[in-house]
């Protein structure tokens, strides 16, 4: 195939040409207007792009992705040139728009720009003539971090379609969200140490490699609406005020998820549909008392890679999880070894009489899996505890005895 002759067309979404060894021409008899998408690369003799409906939608179209070609359409300076457009000028470093100062210099040398190879920074602190009007035409940057917007509540970027590695939002005395209405790309999302930020609602609809939320003291639920995958790394530390975390929609598999230090936090129910946690940490989330949900459960028992302690009550610990999962590594046992437990039921001492084993210690567990006491000595003391039954886990030098006991 070395021509493709299109018929009349008047709107398409998406115009793809990939990998056509002998194409060479692409023609359309009439005018075209593309809302989504340029794709043509790696049309090894494809040498004509400067075609008058090309070149009419090169402002229009979303994602243009034109290189690997031949001669005059080998990439979109190329075809810019043959159309007899300027190329847009463009920033080689990181930018940084932070006064009145930066911001005009910016739209001076690089108000068309689409393409910052670099990191573009957002830090406004004083009155200053607006940003957002001058990055109208930018839509990929390599990492984009927003620190503050005078005191507005909202940044909104509208073009803005690829962010090749980051998003961080972060120290904001005012702002409560980032606008990324057309974003399709996107890695990591950072969003750390902003005082004002209540809800993750605005959080644009793309899959995630990493969600990293910290020091945010108003956030109230780490939270959002769609489903779109989070794939490797889920992080939420230091919230003091956040309560609940996930939605019952996320069916996705998380790769790592770490949760600590968040004050307040009572609630993780919303996980209970992800399939799995390859790794978790879990720790000192006080008020933290319901961890038995179907994906810890499994991952307790199937990864090395969980660490789980100084929750509340019921979460203090991996055993006392894997016990309220009814997982049989929770209270693990041989059943070879012949112990006898006397008084019981008992309303004082508890004596442990090991028959064919040696013994090690022992754990006084409730019957909601918290660990109670432990003891190196065969004599354990129950007048701490209150009425009720129990189990005791005896260890020994060949394995585990599970027995139960009632204190009077």
């Amino acid at each position: 195939m070395k021509e493709v002759v299109f018929p009349s067309l008047l709107n398409v979404k998406n115009f793809d040409f990939d990998s056509n060894i002998s194409l060479n021409s692409l023609l359309v008899q009439d005018s075209i207007k593309i809302s989504n998408l340029i794709n043509i690369v790696d049309n090894n003799n494809l040498n004509i792009c400067n075609n008058p409906w090309i070149c009419s939608n090169l402002d229009n179209t979303l994602r243009i992705f034109i290189e690997g070609n031949h001669l005059d359409c080998y990439n979109v300076p190329k075809i810019l040139e043959g159309c007899g457009l300027e190329p847009p000028r463009c920033p080689s470093g990181f930018i940084t728009l932070n006064s009145t100062n930066s911001i005009l210099a910016y739209n001076e040398s690089y108000s068309t720009c689409q393409i910052i190879p670099n990191g573009l920074t957002v830090d406004i602190k004083l009155d200053s003539i607006g940003v957002e009007p001058i990055l109208d035409s930018l839509r990929k940057v390599w990492f984009l971090k927003v620190n503050e917007y005078y005191n507005q509540e909202e940044f909104t970027l509208l073009n803005l379609v690829e962010v090749e590695y980051s998003v961080e939002f972060t120290s904001s005395q005012y702002l409560k969200k980032i606008n990324l209405p057309k974003i399709i790309k996107l890695n990591d999302l950072r969003v750390r140490y902003n005082q004002n930020i209540t809800d993750l609602n605005w959080i644009p609809n793309v899959e995630l490699q990493v969600l990293d939320i910290q020091y945010n003291p108003s956030l109230k639920s780490v939270s959002f609406e769609h489903d779109y995958p989070i794939t490797r790394f889920l992080r939420v530390n230091n919230n003091i005020e956040v309560e609940d975390i996930g939605n019952k929609n996320w069916s996705f598999e998380i790769s790592e998820l770490a949760i600590s230090n968040n004050n307040m936090l009572s609630d993780i129910s919303n996980l209970e549909n992800v399939p799995t946690f390859s790794s978790l940490y879990l720790t000192n989330n006080p008020n933290l008392s319901d961890c038995n949900i179907p994906p810890i459960c499994e991952g307790l028992q199937n990864s090395q890679w969980y660490t789980i302690e100084n929750n509340g009550n019921n979460c203090e610990s991996n055993n006392a999880v894997n016990f309220l999962c009814g997982n049989p590594t929770a209270l693990e046992e041989i059943s070879f070894i012949k112990v006898n437990v006397f008084p019981n039921p008992t309303n004082s001492w508890l004596m442990i009489d090991c028959k064919n084993a040696n013994f090690l210690s022992a754990e006084v567990i409730s019957m909601e899996g918290k660990r109670m006491l432990t003891s190196t000595t065969q004599e354990i003391d129950s007048n701490i505890l209150i009425k009720g039954m129990y189990f005791l886990k005896i260890n020994t030098d060949v394995g585990s005895k599970i027995v139960k006991f009632i204190k009077l």
